[in-house]
């Protein structure tokens, strides 16, 4: 009887032992899998980031190499610029010196002709544009023109006399400038006139520079939807579509070959652009 007893309480300690355990063995098998869940996740995450981190590394790389090579066209742009803008200085010059060779020589007795005062003139307006030019872009990129001078400016006479300024040149070159300027385009208006006044002028300057002989500048004035335009368009060779942007860089020129076919140093339409974001 009691050998009975004891067997059954022995079965009894037993299955509570058994149950105790798988219990047990369960909640471990619970935190295991939350634990494999854990590392799994933080195994995807450092993989996401060390994709991140190797994308990011790609990019910073090509950046490097994009701006290395920006860097390499700029300076070689530059070196090239000096040499040209030595190029655009001693042409002028020359001629200047040349011609006071000739009146300091005793055979000229120290008369000097309309011909060359006229040519005195000006190659010392085109160096003296040339110094203007780079001051105004050295002041520009080193922070700007400053506050624009609002004042009345007699807007239609100006740009008359801009063309008329431009034709004798044009004229020469056997270019024609023609103006037209609408009825509504206002005779004064209010703004900078330094500011306007060399944009137009840098833009119609170039305009002349590359048109070729037999062809024609035009000049529109006219008012649309409530704005004001100046409007130049040119019969030169132009450029290819992927060259346009460079027009607008200083030391950087869209068609060198062009360029030293005409002349020009560069810096007049990157002024024109900054004067006019200003």
């Amino acid at each position: 009887m009691y050998r009975v007893l004891i067997i059954a309480v022995v079965v009894a300690l037993n299955f509570i032992a058994i149950h105790l355990y798988q219990d047990s063995v369960e909640k471990l098998l619970v935190v295991l899998r939350n634990r494999n869940n854990t590392l799994r996740k933080s195994r995807d995450e450092n993989q996401r980031q060390k994709k991140q981190l190797q994308a990011h590394g790609d990019k910073l790389a090509k950046d490097v190499e994009e701006r290395t090579a920006e860097l390499h066209r700029a300076n070689e742009s530059k070196s090239i610029f000096i040499v040209e803008l030595g190029n655009e200085i001693s042409s002028p010059l020359n001629a200047i010196i040349d011609i006071s060779r000739q009146l300091s020589a005793s055979a000229s007795g120290g008369h000097i002709t309309p011909q060359q005062l006229q040519v005195i003139q000006s190659n010392s307006d085109q160096l003296q544009q040339l110094m203007r030019n780079v001051r105004q872009l050295s002041e520009l990129e080193e922070g700007g023109q400053g506050p624009l001078k609002l004042a009345p400016f007699e807007l239609r006479a100006w740009v008359e006399h801009a063309v008329g300024f431009y034709s004798v040149s044009a004229k020469s070159h056997q270019i024609t400038i023609l103006k037209e300027i609408d009825n509504r385009f206002p005779d004064t208006i209010v703004t900078d006139r330094d500011v306007l006044g060399d944009v137009v002028h840098h833009v119609l300057s170039s305009a002349v520079k590359f048109t070729e002989a037999r062809k024609i500048v035009r000049v529109r004035c006219f008012m649309n939807a409530g704005k004001l335009f100046i409007q130049v368009c040119d019969q030169s060779t132009g450029f290819a579509m992927d060259k346009i942007g460079s027009l607008f860089r200083p030391f950087d020129q869209a068609d060198r070959e062009l360029c030293r076919r005409f002349g020009g140093s560069g810096f007049g339409l990157a002024v024109a652009k900054r004067k006019f974001n200003c």
